[in-house]
C-alpha cells in the first residue's frame, strides 16, 4: 500500500463517523484508528492527592493540539504461545525496520520469531515478557515511518 493511499484512509477516518478502518492486502494490513485526545486540566481541577491524578505528562504534541489521527498498524501474534521479548526489548519509542524481529512466541517448546511488517516507531507495547498470547493478540502498535522502510 502506498503512502498516498494511507493518507486517504486517514482523511476518511477523520471525516467519517468511524473510529477505525482496517485494510488488508495480501500479507499486509494497515489499521487507521482515531484517537481522542484528552486535554490536561489545571492541577486545582483534577481529582486525587496533590491534583496529579488524570493530568497528562508534559505539554501536548503538535499532533495532539491539532487533534490529528495517527495511521498505525498493529503487529499481532501469529500463533498461540508465550511471548518473549528481544534483547534489547522493543517498547514504546523503539524504531523498527521491515522484517526486524520484535519478539518471539514459544509454542510447543519451539521459538517462533515475530517480525515487523513495516519500518516505523513503536507507539505502544501491549504485551510483557512471559505473557501468554493467542492467535491475533495485539503485540505492538507501530506508526509507519518512510525513513525506516529500507
Amino acid at each position: 500500500m502506498r503512502i498516498d493511499d494511507i493518507e486517504k484512509l486517514v482523511d476518511l477516518v477523520a471525516q467519517a463517523d468511524v473510529s477505525e478502518v482496517i485494510v488488508e492486502n495480501g500479507d499486509r494490513r494497515v489499521t487507521v484508528r482515531r484517537f481522542e485526545v484528552a486535554r490536561a486540566l489545571p492541577a486545582a481541577q483534577t481529582a486525587g492527592p496533590a491534583g496529579a491524578a488524570g493530568a497528562m505528562e508534559g505539554p501536548p504534541s503538535a499532533a495532539e493540539e491539532a487533534g490529528a489521527s495517527v495511521a498505525c498498524y498493529v503487529i499481532t501474534a501469529p500463533m498461540v504461545g508465550v511471548f518473549h521479548r528481544t534483547d534489547p526489548a522493543i517498547g514504546a519509542g523503539s524504531r523498527v525496520r521491515p522484517g526486524q524481529v520484535v519478539g518471539a512466541i514459544e509454542s510447543m517448546r519451539l521459538m517462533n520469531d515475530v517480525r515487523a511488517e513495516e519500518g516505523g516507531v513503536v507507539i505502544e507495547a501491549f504485551v510483557e515478557d512471559g505473557m501468554p498470547v493467542e492467535y491475533g493478540h495485539r503485540l505492538f502498535s507501530v506508526e509507519p515511518d518512510p525513513l525506516l522502510q529500507g
